[in-house]
């Protein structure tokens, strides 16, 4: 006759049972759950630092807009990817603010380091975010088809 898990206990000097060894991937799932929760907090607090780094540190010609729109860091923390929307301005010009950011990556991770208590700064990588350029051209080719869809009913 089977015992129900919960009354089976571990005697000394004998074999675990697979009850115990369930716990242990149980807890072992919740300490994921608390390293991805970790790392939300970790990317937003890079996001915040990196935004108020780049507007105070960065020379952006007139009429432009730079915005840190997502971080995403390694498990490890030690790499992290800064998508940055630019808006406004040639694609040269965005280009030239990439660039900027590119040879100021040291300068922004060395600040990084001194402001936030972390073990490793990571190495920032900066990229190119056009999710929004895509949405804007997605709704201007809808707005169009509605318009030509109401042409053909007059």
């Amino acid at each position: 006759m089977r015992h129900p898990p919960r009354q089976l206990r571990r005697l000394p000097g004998q074999r675990r049972n697979r009850n115990l060894r369930n716990r242990a991937q149980e807890s072992d799932s919740l300490n994921m759950a608390e390293k991805v929760d970790r790392l939300t907090r970790v990317n937003a607090l890079l996001k915040r630092e990196l935004a108020e780094a780049i507007e105070r540190d960065l020379v952006i010609p007139s009429g432009m807009l730079v915005s840190v729109t997502e971080v995403n860091v390694s498990v490890d923390l030690r790499n992290a990817t800064v998508y940055v929307s630019i808006f406004g301005g040639k694609a040269s010009d965005r280009q030239a603010v990439m660039h900027g950011l590119a040879e100021e990556r040291l300068n922004l991770q060395s600040r990084l380091g001194r402001t936030l208590a972390f073990k490793h700064t990571p190495v920032l990588d900066f990229r190119l975010d056009t999710r929004t350029e895509k949405g804007d051209r997605v709704l201007e080719l809808l707005q169009q088809a509605e318009r030509e869809e109401s042409g053909r009913d007059e």
